[in-house]
């Protein structure tokens, strides 16, 4: 059955409440291992989408802008985190790993569709094409059939895919969420987005969030952002 909107999603590994399939103790209660937060932000990431005019210049922009995607000098380290799994009618959508490095995040998604299902994706990106989906001139919804994938910081500042970044050459206020790659076939996408800034660590979560209405998915689940600071630590640093 699909989860109600803006549910927590299933998470690998995990299971939510401390309660197992059975309704009894998970085994991760039992060991006293620690829960993943909740998502209980009300921010909505979807809201408002901004737009170019949104931009606010900080200073000149970098010979290779923190905003743009992964520092080029600088391998990341893979947080440990579980993949987070949001399941539609006939496709899922799944935070497969986060990689961090000093100025941001680069999330891994992964969009699969039912082997045989009456609608696959034809080839077709969900998300659009590269770059940011085209600002609604109209100001109404965009298209069901429009993959978007939202974010709120623990501070309660959030960006989202529908956000209009494309072309920015003066650092914009953040944060920012961004595609970096996109392929795929007719069942399967994947993608390599970059979270910009590195979120904050004094929050209780990331929270990640998912609309798809074509496909029945409207959810959210809460990272640890503690787990990316700690991942933080481990970012080697090259040619310094």
């Amino acid at each position: 059955m699909r989860a109600p909107a803006l549910a927590t999603a299933a998470v690998i590994g995990l299971t939510a409440c401390g309660r197992g399939p059975d309704g009894g103790q998970s085994a991760a209660d039992e060991e006293g291992t620690e829960q993943q937060p909740a998502a209980t932000s009300t921010a909505d990431p979807f809201a408002s989408p901004r737009t170019g005019e949104d931009r606010e210049p900080a200073g000149p922009a970098p010979e290779q802008p923190e905003w743009s995607g992964p520092p080029e000098d600088e391998i990341g380290s893979v947080a440990d985190i579980d993949p987070v799994v949001f399941e539609g009618d006939d496709a899922v959508v799944a935070v497969t790993a986060m990689t961090v490095y000093s100025t941001g995040t680069e999330i891994d998604v992964v969009v699969r569709t039912r082997p045989g299902a009456e609608e696959g994706l034809s080839g077709e990106d969900p998300m659009g094409g590269m770059g940011q989906p085209p600002s609604d001139e109209t100001g109404g919804e965009p298209p069901d059939d429009l993959l978007r994938i939202g974010v709120v910081q623990p501070d309660g500042g959030s960006a989202s895919t529908l956000d209009d970044w494309a072309g920015a050459d003066e650092e914009p206020t953040g944060p920012l969420l961004t595609r970096t790659m996109s392929q795929g076939s007719d069942t399967s996408f994947e993608y390599e987005m970059w979270l910009w800034p590195l979120p904050d660590a004094g929050g209780e979560s990331l929270e990640v969030a998912v609309q798809w209405p074509e496909r029945g998915i409207d959810e959210r689940e809460a990272i640890d952002p503690e787990r990316l600071e700690s991942a933080a630590h481990d970012v080697v640093q090259l040619w310094r």
